[in-house]
């Protein structure tokens, strides 16, 4: 009985064996099949398919791969272009800035007093009575508040021309961002690389976009087109400047364009060109009295360290106190002021070259200045505004 159970169990442990063979041969039968094989017939995908767009993702990639690698080119081939227009040149320094305002500053006083010296002495333009609008309007404006108001006072007419002549050499370079403005080609482009380089991550310091800003004005400033922008800048320029001047001296334009364009212009383009492309900061200002009303100077008492005081009945600098008090008229010649970049961060602001401040003198409670006033003689300017008034008054209008 035992034997014959047992028999029985072995041929059903045989069968069991043999349906296993069926359904899961060894590997070496040719029959069997890979489960990996089978499983994508079960999903429903074709293994053919999915191979062909293993092969469209490995073109793509490859095509992609071409258009990083051909963007980089292009990238390099732009920068190597921007560096090869660049000239080698050494960048200003303080000393170097200092003795070019300092120049540029004389020769503008220089040039007043001889070119204009005489006919404001004279009052030409009083005397011939003739007066144009629009540079006569354009003079005025460049005068401030404490200039006009010594429009009543004699012999400050020619410091009045020289601190408008320096006010439009600020107005109209040295306070720009780039002293000869662009083609709008290259301004937009300028702008929007100058957006990208202050929105990039991780944040990119000030001597980096400083730099940067430095390097491209350079290489678009090199270009030819740019020199034809420039030529075109300062022959308006002379032309502006120059009917301002001839206002005094009518009969001498012919000369006096000349004049203006080697004594002032071309002197100041120089100057502007190589603070604007500086790495450090370089700028030109007036002291903090330049626009005040009368009550506020009331109170002048600078001392001697960042400006130089010029007597108006002398015209010589005040080495000390004992000349007597000085009491401020107006802002002869402006300063230059220069801050060094340091990383991320500008050092202290430096006074290369100090401001020129006219200043009557009382001594013993004799006020030169007030005394003169009572005469009453007017001035050159003072008769000019006041015929300029006097037209806008009739016509309606205001200046």
């Amino acid at each position: 009985m035992l034997i014959s159970r047992s028999a029985f169990e072995l041929n059903a442990t045989a069968a069991q064996l043999r349906n296993l063979d069926n359904i899961n041969p060894p590997r070496t039968d040719p029959t069997r099949k890979s489960t990996l094989e089978v499983e994508p017939k079960r999903s429903g995908i074709d293994p053919s398919t999915g191979s062909k767009k293993s092969v469209e993702f490995e073109r793509e990639c490859d095509v992609l791969k071409a258009r990083v690698f051909e963007l980089e080119e292009t990238l390099k081939d732009a920068r190597d272009f921007i560096f090869s227009l660049r000239p080698r040149q050494q960048g200003l320094t303080e000393t170097e800035a200092a003795e070019f305002f300092a120049t540029l500053c004389g020769s503008i006083e220089e040039f007043v007093d001889r070119k204009l010296g005489d006919a404001l002495e004279d009052k030409i333009v009083i005397k011939e009575r003739k007066v144009a609008l629009d540079p006569s309007d354009l003079l005025l404006s460049l005068i401030p508040k404490p200039g006009k108001e010594a429009f009543n006072y004699p012999e400050t007419d020619g410091y009045n021309i020289t601190a408008a002549i320096l006010q439009f050499l600020c107005r109209t370079l040295f306070d720009l961002e780039f002293y000869c403005p662009f083609g709008d080609r290259e301004t937009q482009l300028i702008a929007s690389i100058s957006n990208s380089m202050r929105t990039l991550l991780p944040r990119r310091d000030i001597i980096t976009y400083r730099t940067w800003r430095s390097e491209t004005y350079t290489a678009i400033s090199s270009l030819h087109e740019f020199g034809q922008l420039r030529e075109e800048r300062a022959r308006l320029l002379t032309e502006d400047l120059t009917s301002i001047l001839q206002l005094f001296i009518p009969r001498a334009k012919s000369g006096l364009t000349t004049a203006v364009r080697s004594s002032i212009i071309e002197p100041a383009f120089a100057l502007a060109h190589k603070m604007h492309l500086s790495v450090d900061c370089f700028n030109v200002t007036w002291s903090s009295f330049h626009d005040l009303k009368v009550d506020p100077r009331s109170s002048f008492s600078e001392d001697f360290k960042d400006v130089e005081l010029v007597d108006l009945v002398s015209g010589r600098t005040i080495k000390d106190r004992t000349a007597g008090t000085p009491r401020y008229l107006f802002d002869l010649t402006p300063q230059l002021v220069f801050r060094k970049v340091k990383g991320d961060a500008y050092a202290e602001p430096k006074i290369l070259k100090r401001s020129k401040i006219l200043v009557s003198i009382s001594k013993d409670g004799n006020d030169h200045f007030r005394e003169r006033r009572e005469e009453g003689t007017p001035t050159v300017l003072g008769w000019l505004d006041t015929k300029i008034r006097e037209y806008h008054a009739r016509r309606g209008g205001r200046r």
